[in-house]
């Protein structure tokens, strides 16, 4: 009986927890990738609007 109690726990924490992790996991990359394209933007603006001199 405790057995089986322990196995359910587990697998419901593996289904509920499967999910969670790909939406983080989707979340920090999209957090990754909207850092690195505003670092591109701003040293885009900067080479672009630079004064020669």
């Amino acid at each position: 009986m405790k057995l089986d109690a322990l196995s359910l726990i587990l697998l419901k924490t593996a289904i509920f927890q499967h999910p969670f992790f790909l939406v983080h996991k989707a979340m920090f990359t999209g957090y990754i990738c909207t850092v690195k394209g505003v670092a591109d933007l701003q040293r885009h603006h900067i080479v672009h609007h630079q004064q020669p001199y």
